[in-house]
């Protein structure tokens, strides 16, 4: 099963699923990332899944653009919050974007770089749609000998797949060399990966 084919069958049950277990988790990020964008500012998200950021904090800026690399997760995401006049949905790929250059003050890409192959790419993307000074807003599930490895294979056997098993310092690096400033790094518990969000600014 290829990735696509994965997040687009579990988009069905993605909202129940992340909401019940991550409801902590997606609420500390929100907290952290809400003070960090301006009630100005065009904001692009990337790996919307289906709304668990978009719900608590599309509403505060300007403009979100809510985008996935799966339809259907995109299709989730429009039925929660199609009401929400700020907030338009698209299908992108995340390593080939379809968005202008300098088009955002902010991105927002929320535990997607761990299971993206080419990471490196994406990070490219973002680089060329943030405006020279904009926020990178980068968490991601990290391996800080903390992993349920139980929880792990049984995502692993329902075809979840990741390609990256970074350390809190290892993606603080990774990003790092492709071309960021980190500003912040907050780690937050969370099973069966702990999470690492890692805020950075677009050099000028």
């Amino acid at each position: 099963m290829d990735n696509k084919t994965f997040w687009n069958l579990a988009s069905h049950i993605y909202t129940p699923f992340q909401e019940r277990r991550h409801r902590k988790l997606y609420s500390s990020m929100a907290a952290l990332i809400a003070p960090l964008i301006d009630k100005s500012a065009r904001v692009l998200e990337i790996g919307c899944g289906t709304g668990q950021l978009t719900a608590q904090l599309g509403a505060n800026c300007a403009e979100w653009v809510a985008t996935d690399f799966s339809p259907k997760m995109v299709g989730q995401t429009r039925k929660r919050l199609h009401s929400v006049d700020n907030i338009t949905f698209r299908t992108e790929d995340a390593t080939s974007l379809t968005c202008a250059d300098g088009e955002f003050e902010v991105v927002v890409i929320a535990n997607v770089l761990h299971i993206i192959p080419e990471p490196a790419k994406a990070l490219a993307e973002i680089a060329r749609v943030l405006r020279p000074g904009g926020l990178l807003i980068a968490p991601t599930f990290i391996y800080d000998g903390h992993e349920n490895r139980r929880q792990l294979q049984l995502m692993q056997l329902a075809g979840f797949r990741t390609y990256h098993r970074w350390s809190p310092d290892d993606y603080r690096s990774f990003i790092i060399a492709n071309g960021f400033l980190p500003r912040q790094q907050h780690l937050i518990p969370a099973s069966p990966l702990s999470n690492c969000l890692l805020i950075a600014t677009h050099p000028e």
